[in-house]
């Protein structure tokens, strides 16, 4: 179900997109569905592996932590 203040956004620089990528990647961890973002069986995509996004983006697992 799509939320009514969600709204799309165009990404206009490389800085902008690892930012967003970031966030998509840490975001099953805030929500609670996983304690790490290599356990959520929905990361990756059908041309990189998990690995290789996460080193594009230059992840640290230090940079999030969930608490608890």
């Amino acid at each position: 179900m799509w939320q009514r203040y969600g709204y799309e956004h165009t990404l206009r620089s490389e800085e902008a997109a690892v930012s967003v990528a970031r966030y998509i990647l840490e975001d099953p961890v805030r929500a609670g569905l996983v304690a790490s973002i290599e356990n959520y069986a929905f990361s990756g995509s059908s041309v990189y592996t998990l690995e290789q996004i996460l080193e594009a983006i230059q992840f640290k697992k230090e940079w999030y932590r969930r608490s608890g």
